[in-house]
């Protein structure tokens, strides 16, 4: 495991890697994974889900093309707490079996749209709470998004 603790002006983000030995049989398994899940197809998770984990399913190479192409999903978060960023120093490319759990970044920005139409609409003020290490109180799990089909 890999832990790095970023502080700067104040801002303190801590990263690091979960790695997944053993591979899981889903299908044989009985454990149950999480006691409070909530998944919605509407509303943005920045803004719907405060004080949640949130999970970032996209590119193997973190934040997909933020720096370059692309405007989706990832890029939007990324562009959102830019702060994020600074994880493409660390992290090479993730395994199928490994996950990078960043926490306590801040959103800086406001946005409308997607895609081609995505527009920075003004700069965010972040309420979020702090932790004892001075860390917000957020908290992101980001993985590739793999295609996996059924047998």
């Amino acid at each position: 495991m890999c832990i790095c603790c970023l502080c700067a002006l104040s801002v303190s983000i801590t990263s690091h890697y979960k790695v997944l030995h053993d591979r899981l049989e889903w299908e044989k398994s009985s454990l149950k994974l999480v006691k409070n899940l909530q998944v919605s197809c509407s509303g943005r998770i920045e803004k719907d889900a405060p004080n949640m984990l949130h999970v970032d399913f996209a590119n193997k190479y973190i934040g997909g093309g933020v720096l370059g192409r692309g405007c989706v999903q990832e890029e939007i978060l990324f562009m959102l707490c830019p702060e994020l960023i600074i994880s493409r120093l660390l992290t090479e490319v993730l395994d199928d079996n490994e996950t990078l759990v960043i926490t306590g970044h801040q959103r800086f920005n406001d946005y409308v749209g997607y895609a081609s139409s995505f527009r920075w609409n003004g700069n965010h003020v972040d309420y979020t709470g702090h932790d004892a290490w001075g860390r917000r109180t957020t908290q992101l799990v980001a993985m590739d998004a793999l295609v996996i089909s059924a047998r």
